[in-house]
C-alpha cells in the first residue's frame, strides 16, 4: 500500500527470502574482503625482514600544548593510525595507544608543553613523553594507584584520577621514568613485537 492506501504490489515470502539472500551476498564479499586485506598487509617484523640495511627505524614526533585538555588525545590517535598503517598487530597498538593517550594527558595536565616521539624499529617500537618542567617530587609515589597531583581544572574534567602512570605502566612492556625538580621529566615506554 502506498500512501494513499492503493495497493502497488505484494510482498511475498519468496521477496523476503531474495532480499535477506542478497543482504548475506553482500556481508560475505564484504568480510571476505576484510579478511583478503588482512592476509595482504605486511607486519612489522615481515617489512624490518624483506628490507635490507644496516639500521631502519621510523621517527614520529608531536608536540604537545600544555595547561589545556582541548586537543588531548590527538597524538596518540595519530600514533596508533600511523603505526596500524605500518602493520603493528591490534593488540599491540590497543596497548600502545592507551599508554601514549595516558602519557599525552599528563603532558597537557602538568606542563606548558611537551613532545611525544615515537621511534619504530626492527624490535618493537619506543615511545618518549618528555616536558622541560615542572617535574616530578616523588616519582614512586607518583606510581601508586589514585596518588594525584592533577590541577583542579583537570579534576573538573574528569581526569586526575591518578591512575595514568599505573596504566602506561601495565600497557608497555618496559618503561622508564626520570624526573628532575623543576627541570622536567623524559617517560620512556618500549612495546615489542613478540609480547
Amino acid at each position: 500500500m502506498n500512501r494513499n492506501q492503493e495497493l502497488v504490489g505484494i510482498i511475498t515470502k519468496g521477496n523476503i527470502v531474495e532480499g535477506l539472500l542478497k543482504k548475506l551476498e553482500i556481508e560475505y564479499a564484504r568480510t571476505e574482503t576484510k579478511a583478503d586485506e588482512a592476509r595482504q598487509r605486511p607486519t612489522m617484523r615481515k617489512f624490518f625482514e624483506d628490507v635490507t640495511a644496516d639500521e631502519i627505524s621510523f621517527t614520529f614526533r608531536y608536540y604537545i600544548e600544555g595547561q589545556t585538555l582541548k586537543d588531548s588525545g590527538k597524538a596518540a590517535s595519530e600514533l596508533k593510525h600511523a603505526l596500524k598503517l605500518l602493520g603493528v598487530c591490534p593488540p599491540l597498538l590497543r596497548r600502545i595507544g592507551v599508554a601514549t593517550y595516558e602519557a599525552e594527558i599528563n603532558l597537557a595536565s602538568y606542563t606548558k608543553s611537551g613532545e611525544i616521539r615515537a621511534q619504530v624499529e626492527r624490535w618493537g617500537v619506543t615511545v618518549e613523553a618528555i616536558d622541560n618542567g615542572p617535574g616530578i617530587p616523588d616519582v614512586e609515589l607518583a606510581m601508586q594507584p589514585g596518588y594525584s597531583t592533577a590541577p583542579e581544572w583537570v579534576r573538573e574534567l574528569g581526569f586526575g584520577a591518578g591512575m595514568g602512570l599505573v596504566n602506561i605502566k601495565k600497557c608497555s612492556d618496559e618503561m622508564e621514568l626520570k624526573s628532575t625538580v623543576p627541570d622536567g621529566t623524559h617517560l620512556t615506554m618500549r612495546f615489542y613485537y613478540t609480547s
